[in-house]
């Protein structure tokens, strides 16, 4: 793999067809069980939590349980992930300053997510110039602002494995 995290890990590859490389992301095998019975368990902790202490009743922690499920079901189904990469692409078309890979169609399932592979350097280890590294942190800025209160829209993990310098200096998401 060149990257992974707890659900899922991504490696490179190349396109039969085309020979096109692209980043292939795979669900970690057996997490989609492994979630769902850590989850039954966090429901049952949290009716149980609410039915004997009633001052955590105001906390609706049942309700919780069920939004933290419904959260990480989205995430672990790559069909959903794909649309929202297209839509960001779709949102910033027209921003030459920040990108996203595009997803490779027909590839795509509930567990393997393929994309057009972007070389790119962290953002800890970019060392443009002061001028370069101002002009990034502007673009990021702006990006992340037109995200939320334009589209509504934001990427809510943008930590250093996520986002990336790639070619012409833009921030690749």
């Amino acid at each position: 793999p060149i990257a992974v995290a707890s659900l899922s890990q991504v490696h490179r590859a190349s396109l039969a067809e085309s020979g096109q490389s692209v980043a292939v992301k795979v669900r970690r095998h057996g997490i989609l069980d492994m979630i769902k019975g850590d989850l039954a368990i966090f429901r049952y902790l949290s009716e149980l939590l609410e039915g004997r202490f009633e001052t955590l009743r105001t906390a609706r922690l049942p309700d919780v349980a069920d939004e933290v499920q419904k959260t990480l079901m989205r995430e672990l189904d790559f069909h959903n992930e794909a649309r929202n990469i297209s839509l960001f692409n779709r949102f910033f078309a027209e921003d030459a300053s920040v990108c996203a890979p595009q997803v490779i169609q027909g590839y795509t399932r509930p567990d393997v997510l393929v994309m057009e592979y972007l070389p790119g350097t962290r953002l800890d280890a970019f060392d443009g110039s002061d001028e370069e590294r101002s002009t990034l942190a502007q673009a990021g800025l702006r990006s992340a602002v037109k995200q939320m209160l334009v589209h509504g829209f934001f990427h809510a993990d943008p930590h250093l494995g996520n986002i990336k310098i790639v070619s012409d200096n833009r921030i690749c998401y």
